[in-house]
Protein backbone atom coordinates (compact mmCIF):
# COMPACT_ATOMS: atom_id res chain seq x y z
CA UNK A 1 0.00 0.00 0.00
CA UNK A 2 1.37 3.71 -0.96
CA UNK A 3 2.38 6.53 1.31
CA UNK A 4 0.74 9.07 -0.44
CA UNK A 5 3.61 11.88 0.70
CA UNK A 6 2.70 14.19 -2.21
CA UNK A 7 -0.88 14.51 -1.24
CA UNK A 8 -1.21 17.43 0.95
CA UNK A 9 0.91 19.40 -1.79
CA UNK A 10 -1.40 18.57 -4.52
CA UNK A 11 -4.76 19.65 -2.68
CA UNK A 12 -3.26 22.79 -1.47
CA UNK A 13 -1.75 23.31 -5.21
CA UNK A 14 -5.30 22.90 -6.09
CA UNK A 15 -6.80 25.10 -3.16
CA UNK A 16 -8.63 21.99 -1.66
CA UNK A 17 -10.04 21.53 2.24
CA UNK A 18 -9.47 18.24 3.46
CA UNK A 19 -13.70 18.27 3.69
CA UNK A 20 -13.83 19.28 0.04
CA UNK A 21 -11.57 16.81 -1.54
CA UNK A 22 -13.43 14.16 0.32
CA UNK A 23 -16.57 15.22 -1.27
CA UNK A 24 -15.44 15.57 -4.56
CA UNK A 25 -13.06 11.85 -3.84
CA UNK A 26 -16.09 10.41 -2.36
CA UNK A 27 -13.08 9.34 0.15
CA UNK A 28 -13.40 10.18 3.33
CA UNK A 29 -12.18 13.37 5.52
CA UNK A 30 -10.42 10.94 8.35
CA UNK A 31 -8.70 8.77 5.57
CA UNK A 32 -7.47 12.23 3.77
CA UNK A 33 -6.42 13.28 7.39
CA UNK A 34 -4.50 9.61 8.27
CA UNK A 35 -3.25 9.56 4.40
CA UNK A 36 -1.89 13.12 4.73
CA UNK A 37 0.10 12.28 7.94
CA UNK A 38 1.65 9.20 6.18
CA UNK A 39 -0.53 6.15 6.88
CA UNK A 40 -0.73 3.82 3.76
CA UNK A 41 -3.44 4.06 1.65
CA UNK A 42 -5.16 1.54 -0.65
CA UNK A 43 -4.45 1.73 -4.25
CA UNK A 44 -8.25 2.56 -4.96
CA UNK A 45 -8.04 5.33 -2.76
CA UNK A 46 -4.77 6.81 -4.50
CA UNK A 47 -7.09 6.66 -7.60
CA UNK A 48 -9.87 8.07 -6.30
CA UNK A 49 -8.05 11.51 -4.41
CA UNK A 50 -5.69 11.86 -7.51
CA UNK A 51 -9.12 11.66 -9.74
CA UNK A 52 -10.58 14.48 -7.61
CA UNK A 53 -7.32 16.07 -7.94
CA UNK A 54 -6.83 16.03 -11.12
CA UNK A 55 -3.41 14.07 -11.68
CA UNK A 56 -2.36 10.64 -12.04
CA UNK A 57 -2.10 8.15 -8.66
CA UNK A 58 1.91 8.20 -8.82
CA UNK A 59 1.84 11.85 -8.65
CA UNK A 60 0.60 11.70 -4.81
CA UNK A 61 3.31 8.32 -3.98
CA UNK A 62 6.33 8.45 -2.29
CA UNK A 63 9.53 7.49 -4.42
CA UNK A 64 9.53 3.99 -2.27
CA UNK A 65 5.77 2.93 -2.62
CA UNK A 66 6.34 3.94 -6.90
CA UNK A 67 9.56 1.36 -6.98
CA UNK A 68 7.55 -0.88 -4.93
CA UNK A 69 4.36 -0.99 -7.28
CA UNK A 70 6.67 -1.28 -10.25
CA UNK A 71 7.84 -4.01 -8.85
CA UNK A 72 4.92 -5.86 -8.39
CA UNK A 73 3.31 -4.58 -11.49
CA UNK A 74 6.58 -6.08 -13.45
CA UNK A 75 5.90 -9.57 -11.31
CA UNK A 76 2.33 -9.75 -12.72
CA UNK A 77 3.33 -9.14 -15.86
CA UNK A 78 6.03 -11.95 -16.05
CA UNK A 79 3.39 -14.42 -14.06
CA UNK A 80 0.68 -13.57 -16.89
CA UNK A 81 3.17 -13.99 -19.33
CA UNK A 82 3.85 -17.87 -18.02
CA UNK A 83 0.32 -17.93 -17.91
CA UNK A 84 -0.35 -17.00 -21.55
CA UNK A 85 2.39 -19.38 -22.52
CA UNK A 86 0.85 -22.67 -20.33
CA UNK A 87 -2.47 -22.11 -22.12
CA UNK A 88 -0.84 -21.78 -25.73
CA UNK A 89 0.72 -25.16 -25.09
CA UNK A 90 -1.66 -27.08 -23.33
CA UNK A 91 -4.14 -26.03 -25.82
CA UNK A 92 -2.09 -25.92 -28.92
CA UNK A 93 -2.68 -22.36 -29.71
CA UNK A 94 0.10 -19.88 -30.79
CA UNK A 95 0.58 -17.77 -27.83
CA UNK A 96 -0.15 -14.16 -29.12
CA UNK A 97 -3.69 -15.65 -30.43
CA UNK A 98 -4.10 -16.30 -26.69
CA UNK A 99 -2.99 -13.23 -25.33
CA UNK A 100 -5.11 -11.26 -27.98
CA UNK A 101 -8.07 -12.50 -26.89
CA UNK A 102 -7.82 -12.52 -23.48
CA UNK A 103 -7.32 -8.77 -23.81
CA UNK A 104 -9.88 -8.46 -26.55
CA UNK A 105 -12.05 -10.39 -23.82
CA UNK A 106 -11.32 -8.33 -21.29
CA UNK A 107 -11.59 -5.06 -22.76
CA UNK A 108 -15.30 -6.29 -24.00
CA UNK A 109 -16.64 -7.27 -20.49
CA UNK A 110 -14.33 -4.95 -18.36
CA UNK A 111 -12.70 -7.01 -16.34
CA UNK A 112 -8.81 -7.19 -16.05
CA UNK A 113 -6.33 -9.14 -17.13
CA UNK A 114 -5.23 -10.84 -13.93
CA UNK A 115 -2.29 -14.03 -13.04
CA UNK A 116 -4.56 -15.94 -11.11
CA UNK A 117 -7.82 -14.57 -10.77
CA UNK A 118 -5.64 -11.88 -8.15
CA UNK A 119 -4.32 -8.14 -8.35
CA UNK A 120 -4.49 -5.44 -9.54
CA UNK A 121 -5.05 -4.18 -13.57
CA UNK A 122 -2.37 -3.23 -15.25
Amino acid sequence: MPVLSRLRQAREQKAMSQRDLAAASRVSQATIVRAEKGEDARFVTARKLAAALGVEPHALMDDDALLQRQKVWLWRRNQLGHTFKHIAETEGLDEQFVRNNVYDYAESTGQPVRPGGDGEPS
